[in-house]
């Protein structure tokens, strides 16, 4: 949440501890109540607060409230992950998985190699519990990824799984699947970078010119460089650790404050 959505939440906590039959809050208690929802949208919280006056004998607490935002975030338990990490020990096999499983395996893959499927599952899940709780802690959406594998038969098939379950789009989908196959010119451009397909069509001399400018093209173009996925988890662990205590430093000033404010009040 934002400074800009104040009004809104204050309306969403009174109505809900009036349900309770409780005053309104002091506008220092509604600002401390915001500071430590802030990683959350101002929609996800509105819904925890439906949520638990339908559900909840007592007033709600802070912690009441985030207990429902990641009940209700679509993040797998790490019962559930860790068979959706075994996928990507084969790499014929395509993985729709979190990021936050991802990590975990990417964590835990060297045990499991070694033939400790014991330790690397223990290993996975206290990693993978680390990972989303600060996920949740920092505001951060779930988002699923792709792992490709070798087997197109089995990638087309988890794809379009995935797909039916809402956890990627279609677009994704068809951007990962092979193209149909190309006709007439398109055959003889494709051939350029490796079709090697029947050509159904004489190659007239505009394509002849218009093939020789793609030739240069690739010739002249400098691959990009490719990307330690080592280095690139290294560094994603370090801003998550940075974010983290980020996050902690801003709730401890929250809770100084308000204790400060409590006690000047008395």
């Amino acid at each position: 949440m934002i400074a800009q959505n104040l009004k809104e939440f204050d309306i969403a906590l009174c109505e809900a501890l009036a349900i309770f039959d409780k005053h309104p809050p002091e506008p220092s208690v509604v600002e401390f109540w915001m500071n430590i929802l802030s990683p959350y949208s101002i929609e996800q919280v509105k819904r925890a607060f439906k949520v638990h006056v339908a559900k909840s004998h007592f007033a709600p607490k802070p912690a009441d409230i985030i207990e429902i935002i990641n009940q209700q975030d679509g993040r797998p338990s790490a019962d559930e992950a860790w068979p959706i990490a075994l996928q990507g020990a084969d790499e014929n096999t395509t993985a729709v998985w979190t990021e936050e499983i991802a990590q975990a395996w990417y964590h835990c893959q060297p045990v499991f190699e070694s033939g400790d499927e014991i330790g690397a599952r223990m290993a996975f899940r206290q990693h993978y519990q680390r990972q989303i709780e600060h996920s949740r802690m920092t505001g951060q959406p779930i988002r699923w990824t792709v792992s490709l594998g070798h087997d197109q038969a089995q990638k087309k098939t988890a794809l379009e799984v995935a797909q039916q379950k809402g956890l990627i789009s279609q677009s994704r989908v068809t951007g990962l699947l092979p193209s149909p196959e190309p006709t007439g010119d398109g055959q003889h451009i494709a051939a350029l970078v490796g079709y090697d397909g029947t050509f159904e069509a004489p190659i007239t001399n505009e394509s002849k010119a218009g093939f020789k400018k793609l030739r240069e093209a690739l010739a002249s173009s400098t691959p990009e460089p490719r990307v330690n996925k080592v280095e690139q988890q290294k560094q994603d662990e370090q801003k998550r650790r940075d974010e983290l205590a980020e996050q902690e430093r801003l709730l401890l000033e929250a809770r100084n404050r308000y204790q400060e404010q409590q006690y000047d009040h008395n």
